[in-house]
């Protein structure tokens, strides 16, 4: 689950995931980034997955990426709201504020942050 759920991050955030296909006919595996290896080389080309594909383990990567997304303020604004932080009635002084900062929460449990990046962008 949890690889599915980096993998859709990825195609919202416009990161390359790269994926195994086994060509049986031709004896080769390829990688959906094109690049192909030999059925000799199977170890290689699964190294080659698993160094080009992210893990985003820490909260801090996730938010690296989504820091990037032009709507980020909004996505920043949309955790607070979200978790009960805040309500629709908060002072623009406040909302000032929280856009440089995100609830604790989404960096100390696991996959919250990245959870929220992959429903966030899935509604846009």
């Amino acid at each position: 689950m949890r690889t599915e759920l980096i993998k859709r991050f990825c195609e919202l955030a416009g990161i390359e995931w790269h994926e195994a296909k086994y060509d049986a006919n031709n004896f080769i595996w390829n990688c959906s980034c094109g690049k192909w290896f030999s059925v000799c080389d199977e170890a290689e080309f699964l190294d080659h997955i698993k160094e080009s594909n992210p893990t985003f383990l820490h909260p801090e990567e996730v938010l690296a990426v989504c820091m990037k997304w032009d709507d980020r303020c909004n996505f920043i604004q949309h955790l607070w709201y979200k978790d009960g932080w805040m309500d629709f009635h908060t002072g623009s002084h406040v909302l000032a504020a929280i856009h440089k900062s995100i609830p604790l929460t989404y960096i100390t449990t696991p996959n919250k942050l990245l959870e929220a990046a992959v429903e966030w962008g899935g509604e846009k």
